[in-house]
């Protein structure tokens, strides 16, 4: 019997019908599949998404990389601890996705898998999970990359989502 599998052009396929022209298939280093890349500007902000069917898993992978930037080696460490302790919150109250730091180079990315069982992705599915990967970095990757830059205090965003602390974060009262 036939079995259906995600490929990279049916992907492509259903960014064409979202709307999004700007995308184009990758091929992954050790796997058959590959994976497409698609940029796109929200709230005037430049991103890249990477969409990649993982068969051997049975899911389908989005991640959107380079959000933010805190290096442990060059980020104030009240900065960094505030945006570890941000993205703790708000993957908190996350249903879909989540957010990441990578701390071999301080990259902030966001990820949102779905499966795949049975081979099949439909688009209503893929469009509810390109949404809310999209909605996520807009709304909340402002806020991680404040916290980095300085211009977010990570109470200000632990606040804005229910979690208040008893003081000041990343410093010794």
């Amino acid at each position: 019997m036939f079995k259906k599998e995600v490929t990279t052009k049916q992907i492509g396929e259903y960014l064409d019908r979202y709307g999004w022209n700007s995308h184009r298939e990758l091929p992954e280093p050790g796997e058959k599949e590959g994976l497409v890349g698609a940029g796109y500007n929200v709230g005037g902000e430049d991103h890249v998404m990477f969409i990649d069917p993982i068969l051997e898993k049975n899911a389908v992978v989005f991640r959107v990389g380079a959000v933010a930037s805190a290096p442990a080696d060059s980020t104030a460490s009240d900065r960094l601890n505030g945006l570890l302790l941000s993205m703790a919150a708000l993957n908190y109250k996350l249903i879909l996705g989540h957010w990441a730091y990578d701390p071999r180079d301080g990259e902030v990315v966001f990820k949102a898998s779905i499966p795949i069982d049975g081979g099949e992705l439909d688009y209503k599915q893929f469009e509810h999970c390109l949404l809310g990967v999209v909605a996520a970095v807009e709304t909340d990757g402002r806020k991680l990359k404040g916290i980095v830059d300085g211009t977010i205090a990570s109470d200000e965003v632990l606040k804005d989502e229910q979690l208040p602390l008893g003081g000041p974060v990343g410093t010794d009262t």
